[in-house]
C-alpha cells in the first residue's frame, strides 16, 4: 500500500491538470453510462407498448422533453435517442483513454528523467554496484510496467465509477435482482483472489528474468568485436536464447493466469444473469424494466471482469516498482556531498594529504597518500597496473570519496566546493576514448558547445588530428559510428585529446591517454602539453608513456604508496630505482 500510495503522490505531483480533466472525464463518463440505461426504457417501451396509452413513467418523462421542443416519442426517436447517448459515452470513454495515455507516457518520461538524474548525481560506486541490465531495464522495460501500473489503477477508477452508475437505476427498479446478482457475483470473484500471490511471485521472477536478458544483450553488444573475433559468436547467442526462453516462459505464465480471470468470468457472469432473471418468473408483466437492468448489469459485469484483470495484473506490476524505486534510493544514497565554492583556477596547488582508499572489499588500494599537483605544471603518477593510479583521477573528479585524508585545491577542501561547477573547468581523458554516435564536430562541441570553427581546427591540430580528419569524405561532419567504431583506435584517442583541449580547462587529466598512439602522435601530443602546461595544470597518469619525459615532476607509486619522487632525469638515473623497472 506505501508502494501505492508513493506512485500516486508522484504521479500527482507532475500531473495535477490530467488528473483534473482525467476525473471530469470520468465523472462525464458515469453520467453517459446512467443515460444509457435510462434511454433504453422508453425504447423498449414503445417497441412493446406502441399503442399504449398508459406508457411508464420513465417514457411520460422523455415525452414531456421531446413535446417541449415540438418533437415526438416514436421508435425512430427514441431509437435514436438511445443510439446517440451510447455514442457519446463511447466518445467520453475515448477521451479518457487519451487522458491515460497522456499522464501514461508522461510517468514514462518523468521517473525516466528523474533516475537518471539521480544516477549522475551519485559516485562511480552506485554504478560498480549494479547487477547484469538492472540499470538498462529498469529504465526501460521495467519503466514501462510502472506506467501501465497507473493504467491499470486509472481503467479500474474509471470502470469502478461506471459499475456505480450502472448499478443505481437496477437499484431502483428492482432491488433484490439487483442484490442477488452482486451476491453471486462476489462469490465468482473468491477463486481468483487467490491468483495474486502466484502472480505476484511470477512478477518478481520476470524482472529478474529482464534484467539479465538485457544485461547479456548490452554485455554481447559491447564486446562484439572479442566475441567476433574469438568466433563464439554460438556460445553468445546460445546464452542469450537459454535466457530469452526463461524470461518467454514466466511471461506467457503470467499473461495466462492474467486472461484466465476476464475470459472465464465473463460468460459465468451471463449466465448469472440468465439463471436469475429466467427465475424471476413473470418477466412479460415487468419487460420494459427488466430490460434496462439487464442492459445495465450486462454493462456492468464485463467492467467488474476488467477491473478483477487489473487487479490481477497489479501483482505483476509491483515488483518493477520495487526495482525502480531500491535503484532510486540507492543514487540518492550515494550521492556526492558538493559545497557551494565555485573554483575557476587554483593559485598554487592541489594537495592530497594522508589519503587513503579502498572499494568494498576493504583491502586498501591507496594508503596514507601525500602528493602536489602543483599550478601550470606536468605532474605525473606512475606504476604498475592495477596500483590505484586511476582512482587518484575518480578521487580528484569527486567520483569516490576516501576513506581517510583529505583533498585540497589551494586551502579548499573538495567537500565545500561546488563539484558541478569544479568538472565544468577540468578535462578529464581516460584510457578508453569514448566517442558519441555523432559527427566529429558535435562530440567536439559537446564538451564547449560555444566555441569557434577557429578553437575547433587549433584543438585538432594539437592533438595530432586535423590531417587525417581532412582526408574524411565529410571532414567535421562524418560519422564516427557506435562508440566511434568507424575510427582506428589511434583516431579516437586524438579526436578525444582535441575534445579536451577545446575546453581550455585549468586542469588537464590524463589517464593512459596515449596508449593507442603511435610514436610520432606521442612525440607530437607531447610537445602540445609542454606548451599548454604554460597555462594549463596537467595530470598525467601511466604505466609506460613518452609524455613521462616532458614531466615537471614524477610520482611512482607501488604497495598502496609513493615510494619515489622526482623529475625524470634524477628517477631515470637513479641506482636500483623502482622506476626504470617499468621500462622507462
Amino acid at each position: 500500500m506505501s508502494n501505492l500510495r508513493y506512485v500516486i503522490g508522484n504521479i500527482l505531483k507532475n500531473n495535477i491538470a490530467l488528473f483534473i480533466a482525467l476525473i471530469l472525464a470520468m465523472l462525464t463518463e458515469a453520467l453517459m453510462a446512467i443515460s444509457s440505461v435510462v434511454t433504453i426504457v422508453p425504447f423498449v417501451d414503445i417497441i412493446l407498448n406502441s399503442q399504449s396509452d398508459s406508457p411508464n413513467q420513465i417514457t411520460k418523462f422523455f415525452n414531456n422533453i421531446l413535446n417541449y421542443f415540438g418533437l415526438t416519442g416514436n421508435y425512430l426517436t427514441f431509437g435514436l435517442l438511445f443510439f446517440f447517448t451510447n455514442l457519446f459515452k463511447a466518445l467520453i470513454s475515448i477521451k479518457v483513454l487519451e487522458i491515460i495515455l497522456k499522464i501514461k507516457f508522461q510517468i514514462i518520461k518523468s521517473f525516466r528523467m528523474s533516475l537518471l538524474d539521480a544516477s549522475f548525481s551519485s559516485q562511480w560506486k552506485f554504478f560498480n554496484g549494479l547487477g547484469k541490465g538492472k540499470l538498462m531495464n529498469s529504465l526501460n522495460e521495467e519503466l514501462n510496467k510502472i506506467s501501465d501500473l497507473f493504467s491499470e489503477l486509472a481503467t479500474t477508477a474509471s470502470y469502478s465509477i461506471q459499475i456505480l452508475a450502472y448499478l443505481v437505476l437496477p437499484f431502483l427498479f428492482d432491488f433484490k435482482i439487483t442484490i442477488l446478482v452482486l451476491i453471486l457475483t462476489l462469490g465468482l470473484l473468491l477463486p481468483f483472489i487467490f491468483l495474486n500471490r502466484i502472480l505476484l511471485r511470477l512478477g518478481k521472477k520476470n524482472t529478474e528474468a529482464g534484467n539479465f536478458v538485457i544485461g547479456l544483450i548490452n554485455e554481447s553488444i559491447q564486446a562484439a568485436k572479442i566475441i567476433i573475433s574469438y568466433s563464439n559468436k554460438k556460445r553468445n547467442l546460445d546464452k542469450i536464447k537459454e535466457a530469452t526462453e526463461e524470461f518467454n516462459t514466466t511471461a506467457i505464465k503470467q499473461r495466462i493466469l492474467q486472461s484466465l480471470s476476464s475470459n472465464a468470468f465473463k460468460p459465468t457472469a451471463i449466465l448469472i444473469l440468465i439463471l436469475i432473471f429466467g427465475y424471476v418468473g413473470d418477466i412479460q408483466s415487468n419487460l420494459t424494466y427488466l430490460a434496462a437492468i439487464f442492459w445495465s448489469l450486462y454493462s456492468a459485469l464485463p467492467l467488474l471482469a476488467i477491473i478483477l484483470r487489473s487487479n490481477l495484473r497489479l501483482a505483476t506490476y509491483f515488483p518493477s516498482f520495487e526495482q525502480y524505486n531500491d535503484l532510486k534510493i540507492k543514487a540518492v544514497k550515494f550521492k556526492y556531498n558538493t559545497g557551494i565554492k565555485k573554483i575557476e583556477n587554483i593559485e598554487n596547488k592541489i594537495h592530497l594529504k594522508n589519503l587513503s582508499f579502498h572499494y568494498d572489499n576493504k583491502v586498501n588500494i591507496l594508503e596514507n597518500l601525500n602528493l602536489e599537483i602543483k599550478k601550470n605544471k606536468i605532474t605525473s603518477i606512475v606504476g604498475k597496473s592495477g596500483s590505484g593510479k586511476s582512482t587518484i583521477s575518480d578521487l580528484l573528479l569527486g567520483l569516490q570519496s576516501p576513506q581517510e585524508g583529505e583533498i585540497f585545491f589551494d586551502n579548499d577542501k573538495i567537500n565545500n566546493i561546488d563539484i558541478e561547477f569544479l568538472r565544468k573547468k577540468i578535462s578529464f581523458v581516460p584510457q578508453d576514448p569514448i566517442l558519441f554516435y555523432d559527427t566529429i564536430r558535435n562530440n567536439l562541441m559537446w564538451a564547449q558547445n560555444n566555441t569557434s570553427e577557429d578553437d575547433i581546427i587549433k584543438s585538432l591540430k594539437l592533438a595530432n588530428a586535423y590531417d587525417f580528419i581532412m582526408t574524411l569524405p565529410k571532414k567535421l561532419d562524418s560519422i564516427v559510428g557506435e562508440r566511434g567504431s568507424e575510427l582506428s583506435g589511434g583516431e579516437r584517442q586524438r579526436i578525444v585529446l582535441a575534445r579536451a583541449f577545446l575546453r581550455k580547462p585549468f586542469l588537464l587529466i590524463l589517464d593512459e591517454a596515449t596508449s593507442g598512439l603511435d610514436k610520432i602522435s606521442e612525440n607530437i601530443i607531447r610537445d602540445t602539453l609542454k606548451e599548454l602546461s604554460k597555462s594549463t595544470t596537467i595530470l598525467v597518469i601511466a604505466h609506460k608513456s613518452k609524455i613521462i619525459e616532458a614531466s615537471d615532476y614524477i610520482y611512482v607509486i607501488n604497495n598502496k604508496k609513493i615510494i619515489e619522487e622526482g623529475n625524470f632525469e634524477n628517477l631515470k638515473n637513479k641506482d636500483k630505482s623502482f622506476f626504470n623497472t617499468l621500462n622507462y
